[in-house]
């Protein structure tokens, strides 16, 4: 009986020094150091000038998220608006590096165009014109960047 007892909690040291082995050994695999090769490549390309073709992806997403927001809020879909302008940021954080360094003045313009549409559009009942009207001059604003 006493043998067995010794049996017994000896395999389950052994499996859980397996388990705990082989979780340490996780993050020294290749697939990690892939993972952060790739991390560090994004990071960069994101932090490139004003002039690569990322920007001019970021613009075209830019205004296109603008125009889908334009054109739920005059179909007074307030709810589609608010989705749609969701994803500006997501497209503003690929370029506004690049516009702040060649245009203080226009990257100021965007962030205040951005925040009145988005305060525009959270409120309970948006002003539809003045909604439209922030989103024209930040369509002119990003128009007359380029």
């Amino acid at each position: 009986m006493n043998r067995n007892r010794i049996w017994v909690i000896s395999t389950l040291t052994v499996l859980m020094l397996t388990a705990c082995n082989s979780n340490s050994s996780t993050p020294n695999t290749p697939a990690s150091t892939s993972e952060t090769t790739t991390t560090s490549s994004a990071e960069n390309q994101k932090a490139a000038s004003p002039t690569t073709g990322g920007t001019q992806s970021g613009f075209t997403g830019l205004k296109n998220v603008v125009a889908q927001t334009q054109s739920a809020v005059e179909a007074n879909n307030f709810v589609k608006a608010k989705q749609e302008f969701g994803e500006f940021e997501a497209y503003w954080e690929k370029v506004e590096d690049g516009v702040k360094a060649k245009s203080a003045g226009t990257y100021k313009a965007v962030e205040n165009d951005m925040d009145r549409i988005t305060n525009g559009l959270r409120v309970q009942n948006p002003d539809k014109a003045r909604v439209l009207a922030d989103l024209q001059a930040l369509s002119k604003t990003l128009n007359s960047y380029q």
